[in-house]
């Protein structure tokens, strides 16, 4: 049976480790792919979050921050134009609209400045709690010296109406008391110098009365008007003098009407109420508007110098959102690439 071979050994063993070798090699490929791709998985989602939780900080803090500074900086900046425009006003019923105006935007401020401290606690270096409790106490001075400003306006309107249902009987009387004296001392006195001399002089004080009142009400400054007021209390002393000394004489003047009531006039001008009175009050309430005024802008001018503060920390904030987020996507879309 020489013709019957063994089979070679060394032939069926080569196939069986070949096969093994390719299992092992597209295995190491397969976990190496596998693990690559969990990888890039891994590194996605953490960008996804990443990306995530700067866009919640954009949507709950940054953007919400300068937008309630915006609202902030435009309401004080729109009451600040409200007051301005008021004090140019000399309708009452405009003024007491422009208050209501300023009272529904200060209620408005109120509510805004709330929500903008809540969201800046969550940024302790964008302004601290002293700069906060500055920021609500100057808003709350800025609403108190701006309700002040327009109550005093109205105050000045409502005594300019008043010197100007005065102003027409007293001009009527200071320029009446003068022509209508020489009229009746033409006939009253005749040979008496004295009585002549103090119907001049009442003339006289009359006639200079006159254009000094007129100064008085050209006068928009209080210190130059008190000049003007003391020389008209020297007029009317001069008057009453003059008309005293020719009563003395001529007793019956005091039945002439004609006289006698546009000299009531005058005097009254010179009374607590009288239009003389109301336009040195008048002025002084215009002088102390001009300092409450001008205390209300240097206010305003504080309160948005603070929120310029705030609105630089929300615009580095989401600045650098912007900047993180973009890398995020971009480093997304390189690892995807990959």
């Amino acid at each position: 049976q020489t013709g019957f071979h063994m089979p070679d050994t060394n032939l069926s063993i080569k196939p069986s480790r070949y096969t093994f070798s390719l299992i092992q090699t597209v295995s190491a490929v397969f976990i190496s792919i596998l693990l690559l791709v969990s990888f890039l998985s891994m590194v996605s989602i953490r960008g996804v979050e990443r990306v995530g939780g700067y866009f919640d900080t954009l949507s709950e803090q940054a953007l919400p921050l300068a937008l309630h500074n915006a609202e902030l900086t435009q309401s004080v900046l729109e009451q600040v134009k409200l007051l301005t425009y008021s004090t140019q006003s000399t309708d009452l019923d405009t003024l007491n609209a422009t208050r209501g105006s300023v009272d529904q935007l200060a209620s408005e401020s109120n509510a805004i400045l709330e929500e903008l401290l809540f969201i800046s606690q969550s940024f302790p270096d964008a302004i601290s709690l002293e700069q906060q409790q500055i920021l609500i106490d100057d808003m709350a001075q800025l609403q108190q010296m701006t309700n002040t400003v327009l109550l005093a306006q109205i105050d000045i309107q409502s005594k300019q109406n008043l010197i100007d249902s005065k102003m027409g009987e007293f001009r009527y009387g200071v320029g009446s008391i003068g022509p209508e004296m020489n009229r009746i001392s033409s006939f009253l006195v005749e040979d008496n110098p004295e009585a002549s001399d103090a119907a001049n002089r009442f003339t006289s004080s009359a006639s200079a009365m006159a254009n000094t009142f007129l100064m008085l009400m050209m006068q928009s400054d209080i210190d130059k008007a008190q000049d003007e007021y003391r020389q008209l209390r020297n007029r009317i002393a001069g008057l009453n003098l003059a008309y005293s000394d020719f009563a003395d004489w001529h007793p019956d003047i005091a039945e002439f009407a004609s006289l006698t009531a546009p000299y009531e006039m005058v005097k009254e001008g010179f009374t607590e109420e009288g239009v003389i009175r109301q336009i040195l009050l008048k002025l002084e309430l215009v002088k102390q508007q001009e300092q409450n005024l001008a205390q209300v802008i240097t206010l305003a001018n504080t309160v948005i110098n603070t929120l310029n503060q705030l609105s630089s920390t929300a615009a580095h904030l989401i600045d650098e959102s912007e900047l993180v987020v973009t890398q995020t996507i971009t480093n997304a879309g390189e690892n995807a690439v990959v």
